[in-house]
């Protein structure tokens, strides 16, 4: 297509130079009228193309917009995103028109101008061709655009009506749910009015109480449902839905309304009834309410006697450092607390009955002699009484059940905190050292004591298992066959064997109860003060970190302390423990701490990943395949794990943590070669800075 910039087009015609008749509001002397205006028709046309290709442009790419929106429109099925697809087709066709108006302004110059450029424009049908062809577009776009708008609005309205349907369907539900308890009640008022015996008619008046709360209840819930559905009311084809939804949900509600007055013309039926009992049996009257006020002390001790379990269970609770053992004494008291409140209901309903006694007897004075009168209001008296220390029992025993559900809570946020302190196998083993350590105060006394050297670190090396070290576990009796420890005369439980302090962190190993070869014999804690653990993780930069590992292998009573560094870089960490040979300064990796994770747990930036024990590989059928001699090296295993742990300070200048592996050995009896598998755990804490 031909196209030519106003301004060049001026400069063509400007450069002839012929001469003019007369002035005619020519610039050029020499041109006549006729060819200046005829210079002008052809400016005009060729502004008409510039804008016919401008305009068509913009429709175009108002198009594409749509098309691109119209994509969005297959995958959308709810009102809201229709819409909002809808808007952005409008939004397109308002382009699209834009471009129309602007493209119909331009075809009417052209049209005004085609004849008078004829001559100076030798190629004047290119123009007028390409405009027409260009408004022509504009228009099948916007017939495009109108045709996905269109189908939008049907989508809209089509998505409208299945919403609404959807809503009203549940609210008819409900309403359906509604009528049915509504019915039940009707039919349980009906027996109560026709019962001859109060005690069947108050069980029927109980049921019917009971299907109008579901009614209520089911009513309410109709009644949601359809406020959702009147935010579409305006949609024509919404109305009849909401319609149907709400006449039926007004037509349950008078059901219900009418149902409740039945209701209560049938209560005064069981109130009539029991008046009637009364006065027709005046001995049975003063029966009844001495044994009610019988029945109402029975009660207190029963919930006096909730209370005294509830204190004993709640004040037990505290003896436990286990949240599993301390839920058990939770359910009791919670059991307990529950007997007193029913203990409280049913004196509460037994009053109700001397109560009602001794009004009736009052009523009928003149019937009943002045000894029955007055033995039947003491005994509504003390009916009243055992009430009152019912309702007292019943909260006592509620407040000793909050407080040991107090407690448990307390306890189980301490655990938290000592899981993420120590290795899985010693939190879960029952009697590990590692409960002394529960709180979080007693690990940073701990690491107090251990940074002002009441506990020495322990340098590189083994803590070797004799008479003269500290991890000593006793001399060893094999009278049964087994290795049995005598740890009386070995290190005690409790004892810190070794510890490494920094300014922020440390850890501690510690010796557990150890008899048996099944028993691990150390526990170790990641300690820190409780304050400096770092929070932002911001500061946890790339950096590496060197310090000491000290662990265990195979639930053994040794530990070995070794060097230990960590990489972390972004997001990841990894390190190793080793050692080096003073004399070859060739390095030996005993544990590789793999790549794991930085993260935030609980206000607190920690890290995870797995571990492995490379240099203390194992036999697991030492005796079953290799009778008790260590296996070629190709056929041992290294032992596997996971390690955690958190960074310290408030630049994170420090990280402790822990780590273990638990696999399986075979130990072999000496007197009868009975061969068993014992579980062995590997684990250990580290400690490094940067």
């Amino acid at each position: 297509m031909y196209t030519k910039s106003t301004n060049v087009a001026l400069a063509l015609l400007f450069s002839l130079g012929i001469t003019a008749c007369s002035s005619g509001g020519s610039e050029n002397p020499g041109q006549s009228v006729s060819e200046y205006q005829a210079e002008l028709a052809a400016t005009a046309v060729t502004e008409a193309m510039n804008t016919a290709n401008t305009e068509l442009t913009a429709a175009q790419k108002a198009l594409l917009d749509a098309q691109s929106a119209y994509e969005q429109l297959k995958s959308a099925n709810t009102p809201a995103a229709i819409q909002e697809i809808l808007l952005k087709l409008n939004a397109s066709r308002t382009e699209a028109l834009k471009a129309n108006t602007s493209m119909e302004n331009a075809y009417q110059k052209s049209q005004t101008n085609t004849q008078k450029a004829t001559s100076v424009l030798s190629n004047i049908d290119d123009y007028t061709r390409g405009i027409s062809e260009s408004a022509a577009k504009i228009k099948a776009i916007m017939l495009q655009i109108d045709s996905m708008i269109n189908e939008g609005n049907t989508q809209f309205t089509n998505s409208i009506q299945k919403e609404v349907e959807t809503i009203t369907q549940a609210a008819l539900a409900q309403v359906t749910t509604a009528n049915q308890e509504i019915n039940e009640a009707q039919t349980a008022i009906q027996n109560a009015q026709n019962a001859t015996g109060s005690d069947l008619a108050q069980n029927e008046v109980a049921k019917a109480v009971t299907a109008l709360a579901q009614t209520r209840s089911a009513l309410e819930n109709a009644k949601r449902e359809l406020e959702k559905a009147n935010a579409f009311s305006n949609e024509t084809a919404s109305v009849s839905a909401i319609n149907e939804a709400k006449s039926a949900i007004d037509a349950a509600q008078k059901a219900l309304d009418e149902t409740q007055t039945t209701l209560g013309q049938a209560e005064n039926h069981v109130t009539a009834l029991i008046r009637q009992e009364i006065i027709s049996n005046i001995s049975l009257a003063e029966n009844k309410a001495i044994e009610a006020a019988n029945t109402a002390k029975a009660q207190v001790q029963i919930a006096q006697t909730a209370v005294t379990q509830a204190t004993e269970a709640a004040n037990k609770a505290t003896t436990f450092n286990r949240s599993g053992d301390m839920q058990t004494q939770v359910s009791v008291a919670q059991v307990a607390a529950e007997n007193a409140q029913n203990a409280l209901k049913a004196a509460q309903t037994v009053l109700e009955t001397a109560t009602l006694s001794a009004d009736v007897l009052t009523d009928n004075a003149n019937s009943v002699s002045a000894t029955t009168l007055a033995t039947v209001q003491q005994a509504m008296k003390d009916a009243q009484l055992a009430v009152e220390q019912a309702q007292l029992a019943a909260e006592q025993a509620q407040s000793a059940y909050e407080q040991a559900t107090q407690s448990l809570a307390t306890l189980i946020q301490a655990e938290q905190g000592l899981q993420k302190a120590t290795t899985t196998y010693s939190f879960n083993r029952q009697d590990s050292v590692v409960r002394d350590y529960l709180s979080a105060e007693s690990r940073a006394a701990k690491l107090k004591d251990i940074q002002t050297d009441k506990i020495p670190d322990q340098n590189v090396g083994i803590c070797a298992n004799n008479r003269a070290s500290i991890c000593y576990a006793g001399p060893s009796n094999t009278e049964t066959g087994w290795s049995v420890r005598d740890q009386s005369q070995g290190t005690a439980r409790g004892t810190t064997l070794v510890s490494k302090a920094q300014a922020y962190s440390g850890y501690v190993g510690l010796r557990e109860t150890y008899i048996n070869q099944e028993d691990t014999a150390n526990a170790f804690i990641a300690l820190t003060d409780g304050i400096n653990e770092t929070k932002d993780k911001n500061v946890v930069t790339d950096a590496n970190y060197a310090g000491t590992v000290s662990y265990s292998t195979g639930g053994g009573a040794p530990i070995a302390t070794r060097l230990v560094s960590f990489n972390v870089k972004d997001d990841q960490i990894s390190g190793k423990a080793y050692a080096i040979n003073q004399r070859t300064q060739a390095e030996t990796v005993y544990i590789n701490f793999k790549e794991g994770n930085i993260t935030v747990n609980d206000g607190t930036v920690g890290f995870r990943g797995e571990v492995e024990i490379s240099g203390h590989p194992y036999t697991p059928n030492q005796y079953t395949q290799y009778d008790g001699a260590a296996a070629p090296k190709e056929e041992q295993r290294i032992p596997t794990g996971s390690y955690q742990g958190f960074f310290a300070g408030p630049e994170a200048q420090e990280l402790v943590g822990t780590f273990e592996a638990s696999y399986q050995t075979e130990v072999k009896n000496s007197q009868t070669n009975e061969i068993k598998t014992i579980e062995n755990v590997t684990q250990g804490a580290f400690a490094a800075s940067k």
